[in-house]
């Protein structure tokens, strides 16, 4: 979910930035020895910001938090732009989580696929029939 929400304000900041679009935008799991929740990789935009990746990283990481509410702060290591989100954006999404009774539950339908599970007695690995 906020991978699509970044997306689409990341695209917002490119067009205003540097007036492009339909650009490769990469997110990936912040390394845990740097803060932040996601992390944006510049590297792509560099010859449209024709700036250095800590510089096109600032401009967006600034834009970003400047114009979305779901980013409040950020840091930038070399070509890597560590977003982190608003607390508010998650308990939104826990709260939505929470008050949805059916959430995790999908109904079967005809065109579901069928599932074996098999079980193994843990002292044999051997199957319980």
């Amino acid at each position: 979910m906020i991978e699509k929400i970044l997306h689409i304000e990341t695209e917002r900041c490119l067009l205003d930035l540097y007036s492009v679009e339909n650009q490769n935008i990469q997110f990936q799991k912040t390394r845990k020895e740097f803060q932040g929740d996601i992390t944006l990789v510049v590297f792509p935009f560099l010859k449209y910001s024709k700036k250095t990746p800590e510089d096109t990283a600032e401009e967006i990481g600034l834009f970003l938090v400047e114009k979305s509410s779901e980013v409040t702060s950020y840091n930038v290591v070399n070509g890597f732009l560590n977003l982190t989100i608003s607390e508010d954006f998650w308990i939104k999404q826990f709260l939505k989580v929470y008050k949805d009774n059916e959430f995790g539950i999908i109904n079967p339908n005809s065109n579901s696929p069928t599932f074996l599970v098999e079980y193994c007695s843990p002292n044999t690995n051997k199957p319980i029939h």
